[in-house]
């Protein structure tokens, strides 16, 4: 595969971020219980304050259970955005999709000339199967008809070579030809290069 630079930087971004974020919740999770502990102290201890009359211990814990309330109110907040709100700024992501955007669209160009080359060569090939093969037909022709004199044709009831086209000597291997000009007989060749192929 090709090393994708970009697309590698974005992917390890992207793991980070994920990452922290799932060691940040896991974090906060633990921290809203504790605040919900340190509510549930600061109420048993304003209720334990009232019983006794002592208003200074009252206020103390009244602010106790102020700060543990502020506390779990901030970190419900940013649970909430962990789970909810995009981890990363909208001109990072767009930076981001944009040039793994660019990075492909330069590794396809450069896959394209390469298989564009890759069809040519395939191409030539073909080309030289095709030549090879149009002269042996040749030479088969001559062979069966002119030297061999069609003996080998089937003779019908009244003693006259039958000319069959199956019995004709020659090779036709369109399967390989095909396979080989496929690639310059396809459409994204066309489009590529504006070269069309017959």
């Amino acid at each position: 595969m090709a090393t994708l630079k970009t697309v590698t930087t974005v992917e390890n971004m992207v793991n980070k971020i994920l990452s922290d974020r799932a060691a940040e919740t896991e974090e906060l999770v633990e921290q809203v219980k504790r605040d919900a502990v340190a509510i549930a102290d600061a109420n048993k201890a304003m209720d334990a304050a009232t019983i006794v009359g002592d208003v200074k211990a009252y206020q103390k814990a009244k602010a106790e259970r102020r700060d543990a309330s502020d506390a779990k109110e901030m970190h419900d907040a940013r649970l909430d955005a962990l789970n909810k709100k995009p981890l990363i700024s909208k001109a990072d992501y767009e930076k981001a999709v944009g040039d793994i955007y660019s990075e492909i669209a330069a590794l396809e160009d450069k896959t394209k000339q390469n298989i564009a080359k890759l069809s040519e060569s395939m191409e030539s090939l073909t080309l030289d199967l095709q030549e090879a093969i149009n002269q042996a037909n040749k030479v088969l022709h001559t062979l069966q008809h002119d030297v061999y004199r069609d003996a080998d044709r089937k003779v019908n009831s009244r003693g006259e070579r039958m000319f069959l086209p199956h019995e004709d000597k020659k090779i036709e291997k369109w399967d390989t030809i095909n396979w080989g000009k496929a690639g310059v007989m396809h459409l994204q060749y066309l489009k590529y290069t504006g070269r069309k192929v017959q």
